[in-house]
């Protein structure tokens, strides 16, 4: 199973919860539950074709391929003509990533096809070529292997793997990486090696390692000590600051690592049942983070992340290899107190994909500690032996009867041991831990409401009025109070103990607005075994709390009560109360409003004060019979100007009469008129920016026309000076 060096198009996308778990102290936390399972036959299903085969047509090779390697794993299998036509008509000789897809695809489906003639001798060729490629043998070798397997192909293959046994070891170098080839001089990645062990590995169980001369077995042994440096290469890679044992690569994706992990792991597992015992040491704690790793890809979104996070998953379960279990929590997570005497919490250990052990496991519960601050300890659980479950070969019972927990949470420090002899050998691991909440019912007594004055205190004034209320009733009288009382309240919570005060994590008073819905919280505090609370109806008090700040009127009042080990969350409506409140002065209401507390409410019949602007005082201007006569005054001297332009000696008979030179010479005169009459409307009404905007493309005009009118007339002097 290669990593795809180049994107595939088409790629079914749909989001399925695979595996959801968190991993503690080291030890794989989940499995591959039911409802997980269901989750990828249903992302198979809605990536399946009406003809049977998968994904859409520019991408349907592919995708079918990776759907029917999700289906073995689960168990399944699709044997639709229609999937051995598609895989038939791609057996290319020129193109072997289409060939090798389609290759997997007859094996994996049981097809009985021809392959085309000369094909077989084409892969032939390119395994006896000393020239080819890691990848061309690899996909050579893998596709009539495939086909063997079906019959699709015969004869013997005995040479052509024995020369791969004999050169692909030569590509390793020391840091566990692998080259393309001898002579390449591209850098030796990973991905390379995955190719060449996966190659070594399938190779060697087809010929049979016993079956192999001693200098081939010494090749494979030299392959499978190269392992130990991928493994080594492999933890020093890691992706956004998190370690992901294989990597990818240049293309530092998700689906890129959990590709190369899964099918490294998987040549691994076929070398272990080819080569038994493997001459190297894989440790448990290395495949408990293995199994970790497939299954933290906890939502694939793609046939690709589903198809490798299940082979990597079935890798791990492996007989040739150290198996992972998983410990995880039968029983629900709540455990109401009143259902039995005795509690029982029932464990699950198994292996990934969530099969049984394979040896005989003894579970311990090492420690068992309350995580609330009144919990009792459970000293009497500490090294308790869990009992297996009759008929069930993956669940064991923890019986609490010598221990009587309080209602709280707690957590149990589970270990697993596993006797040898069996068929698998389980991963020795750190201890899980498993948190359960033991539930039950709440009850409130002793309620009383207290209605004091600002300067009484509930215990001082034996004349304050008291109300008793009982839960779960609603009283039917409506308190009245006003903005100089205090509302005091005081209340007591029972769990399962009655002898235990209980402390919920959320307790208050909720003030509901009947009219609007708003409401208004106060929480209550633990003294001296009762929950009790005061809440001031002052302004100050409800002002910065929002909604019913300056309201009047009719207001419910609610205690809420709600905890993780409650099985009965309480929102209980104890009584109305009629709350009068003076109102404020209204420019203390504006003044809220503006300082940005758009709650504040107005009275209904406050009459709102007129509002008077004052702007700047315009400055004092002259008289208007005085601006008159000194602006006809700069007008006659502006018109004398112009009259006596001839008789101050003004050459008027330079202005051309005709041509082009006539036309610049207008436009010019009326350019400059034009930004005088602008100055003019600026000195009356415009500001600077709109004067700009004028000003601007006249100004643009004035100066080419200028330009061009003055060329003319120093033109016409210069001829009149040579013709002189």
């Amino acid at each position: 199973f290669p990593l795809m060096k180049k994107a595939v198009s088409g790629v079914m996308k749909a989001v399925i919860l695979l595996v959801l778990v968190s991993v503690v102290a080291g030890q794989v936390s989940q499995y591959l539950a039911p409802e997980d399972v269901q989750a990828v036959q249903s992302l198979l299903k809605s990536a399946q074709n009406k003809d049977g085969t998968y994904g859409p047509v520019d991408a349907a090779l592919y995708d079918t391929h990776l759907a029917l390697l999700a289906q073995s794993v689960l168990g399944g299998k699709n044997e639709e003509q229609r999937i051995c036509d598609l895989a038939s008509n791609n057996l290319k000789a020129d193109d072997l990533m289409s060939s090798y897809h389609a290759a997997a695809i007859i094996k994996l489906a049981g097809c009985s096809v021809k392959v085309p003639e000369g094909f077989q001798d084409a892969l032939l060729a390119i395994l006896k070529k000393p020239s080819s490629s890691l990848p061309e043998q690899f996909f050579a070798s893998t596709i009539l292997l495939h086909l063997k397997s079906v019959g699709s192909v015969t004869g013997s293959m005995l040479e052509s793997l024995t020369g791969l046994l004999q050169s692909i070891p030569d590509l390793f170098t020391d840091d566990g990486t692998a080259k393309v080839s001898q002579s390449s001089a591209e850098k030796p990645t990973l991905f390379n090696a995955a190719l060449a062990i996966r190659t070594v590995a399938l190779a060697t169980a087809e010929l049979g390692y016993e079956n192999l001369q001693s200098d081939d077995q010494e090749k494979v042994k030299e392959v499978i000590d190269k392992i130990e440096a991928v493994f080594g290469a492999a933890d020093k890679s890691s992706h956004q600051g998190r370690k992901i044992l294989f990597w990818a690569d240049e293309e530092p994706e998700a689906v890129g690592s959990l590709q190369l992990t899964a099918s490294l792991l998987d040549s691994i597992v076929i070398l272990a049942s080819s080569v038994a015992p493997l001459p190297i040491k894989v440790t448990g704690d290395q495949m408990t983070r293995l199994a970790q790793f497939f299954i933290l890809n906890k939502a694939p979104s793609s046939l690709t992340a589903a198809a490798f996070a299940l082979v990597g998953l079935k890798a791990c379960t492996s007989r040739f290899l150290p198996v992972p279990l998983a410990v995880t929590l039968a029983s629900p997570a709540a455990i109401p107190l009143a259902q039995a005497s005795t509690p029982v919490i029932q464990v699950r250990v198994s292996d990934v994909l969530g099969a049984a052990a394979g040896a005989p496991l003894t579970v311990t519960v090492t420690k068992a500690a309350g995580l609330s601050s009144s919990s009792s300890e459970a000293s009497a659980l500490t090294n308790l032996v869990a009992a297996p479950v009759e008929g069930s070969e993956t669940l064991f019972q923890i019986n609490m009867l010598s221990f009587k927990p309080d209602q709280a949470p707690y957590a149990f420090t589970i270990k697993v041991t596993a006797a040898s002899g069996g068929e698998r050998q389980p991963a020795t691991a750190q201890a899980a831990r498993l948190v359960v909440r033991f539930v039950a019912p709440v009850t409130v007594s002793d309620l009383e409401l207290v209605l004091l004055d600002t300067k009484q205190t509930r215990d001082s004034d034996s004349d304050a009025r008291k109300y008793h209320y009982h839960y779960p009733g609603t009283s039917d009288e409506v308190l009245v109070v006003d903005q100089d009382q205090i509302i005091s309240f005081s209340f007591k919570l029972r769990g399962a103990s009655a002898a235990r005060v209980l402390a919920p994590q959320q307790v208050f008073v909720a003030l509901t607005d009947a009219a609007t819905g708003e409401q208004v919280s106060f929480p209550a505090k633990l003294v001296d075994k009762l929950h009790k609370l005061d809440i001031p109806l002052t302004r100050a008090a409800l002002g910065p709390l929002g909604p019913l700040q300056h309201a009047s009127g009719n207001l419910d009042l609610f205690l809420i009560i709600a905890d993780a080990t409650i099985q009965n969350p309480v929102r209980w409506h104890v009584c109305s109360i009629r709350v009068t409140l003076r109102p404020p002065p209204v420019d203390r209401i504006l003044s809220d409003q503006l300082l940005g507390h758009p709650s504040t409410r107005l009275p209904p019949s406050s009459p709102l004060p007129d509002i008077t602007h004052v702007f700047r005082v315009p400055e004092k201007r002259p008289p208007h019979h005085i601006s008159l006569f000194f602006t006809a005054l700069i007008i006659a001297c502006f018109a004398l100007l112009v009259l006596s332009l001839p008789a101050l000696g003004a050459n008027m008979r330079g202005f051309p009469a005709a041509g082009p030179e006539a036309m610049f010479a207008m436009v010019f005169v009326a350019s400059l008129a034009g930004l005088m009459f602008i100055n003019v409307l600026f000195w009356l009404h415009l500001n600077l920016v709109q004067t700009f905007k004028l000003l601007v493309p006249i100004s643009a005009v004035a100066s080419y026309s200028g330009h061009r009118a003055l060329a003319y007339l120093s033109g016409a002097a210069t001829k009149k000076i040579k013709s002189a």
